[in-house]
């Protein structure tokens, strides 16, 4: 497993799959014992995953338990090897992480190396309760999917470049600044920020503030900063009036022909949630970043409207790393 940048979540999965096949007294680690492992761990992205398709994960356990057989003797001392089966889910949970270009394999690609290998006793039990590989794929991009970073050539706003997927228009009225932010984010945060720029815009505000950005992150239904919000018990259609009630305080001028620029408190965000994913290696920032970043060094008014539904940085935090690893 050298070179495999595993998160801490993932190694937890790995050895309690270990741990697993020690119970069962098996010489080995196969691919059941993974599955066993990650839903054990419970809290990742994989087992959201599962939950969110309505895997009942008790009977995983027990299919698995019902397929295979218990040894006759204890497993050796030294670390259990890895059946051939079970080291390509390991490959194959490292392509799935490639193919989304993450620089960590989470449990998530784990589940789908699974689910993605067909023939060993894991993907076996999965496809008995009901899983396919298209669904796990479209619920984990679901969570995770526009978050995460474009692989590289592909979605960027090279110096000079407009991405045909917006239109020039709505990248115009973000101006310069805006456009170098533009090109900083996964596609999905892309998309709310041009939603903000748009709310500014017709609003005729003065600047795009973090109130308007706020705003646009909450209309997004799916993203990891839906996912972690729902996982903090947040009411989101109330969040999202806050906001609206929050942006419509904004000051406004006349009329906004020109392109409305970003007030500094709402770069002072943007840079902090760039800074932050580059600090986790991601070229690219999410909605998991502008969340914490909003909530962080937001302006009073974006706190207020977090702080009072219950939400608080530590819980975020909490949820985001349960999710991530």
């Amino acid at each position: 497993m050298q070179g495999y940048n595993f998160t801490e979540r993932t190694r937890k999965v790995l050895s309690l799959a270990q741990d697993e096949a020690r119970r069962l007294r098996h010489e080995y680690i196969g691919t059941e014992h993974i599955l066993l492992g990650l839903v054990l761990e419970g809290e990742g992205v994989a087992a959201a995953v599962l939950l969110s398709l309505d895997i009942d994960l008790e009977q995983v356990v027990r299919i698995v338990e019902k397929t295979v057989n218990s040894g006759k003797k204890a497993s050796p001392g030294e670390a259990l090897p890895y059946t051939s089966r079970a080291k390509k889910v390991l490959e194959l949970a490292v392509s799935e992480a490639r193919e989304l270009n993450h620089s960590y394999v989470g449990t998530e690609h784990l589940l789908l190396g699974l689910v993605a290998e067909q023939k060993g006793i894991g993907a076996q039990v999965l496809a008995d309760c009901g899983l396919e590989l298209a669904a796990a794929r479209a619920e984990t991009l679901r969570l995770l999917g526009a978050d995460v970073p474009p692989p590289p050539g592909r979605e960027r706003l090279p110096h000079g470049e407009m991405d045909s997927n917006f239109d020039p228009a709505a990248v115009m009225k973000a101006g310069a600044a805006g456009y170098r932010v533009l090109n900083r984010c996964t596609p999905r945060l892309r998309t709310v920020v041009l939603a903000a720029v748009d709310k500014a815009h017709s609003r005729s505000a003065f600047a795009i503030e973090p109130e308007h950005l706020l705003e646009a992150l909450l209309e997004q239904e799916d993203g990891m900063a839906a996912a972690i919000l729902d996982r903090v018990s947040a009411d989101r259609r109330k969040l999202r009036d806050a906001a609206a009630r929050a942006a419509g305080e904004i000051a406004l001028v006349d009329s906004r022909p020109e392109p409305t620029p970003f007030s500094a408190v709402a770069l002072v965000v943007l840079r902090d949630a760039h800074e932050a994913a580059k600090d986790e290696g991601a070229n690219d920032m999410g909605t998991d970043h502008l969340l914490l970043a909003l909530m962080e060094t937001g302006n009073e008014r974006t706190v207020d409207v977090l702080a009072n539904a219950g939400v608080t940085i530590e819980a975020l935090v909490r949820e985001r790393e349960r999710l991530i690893g």
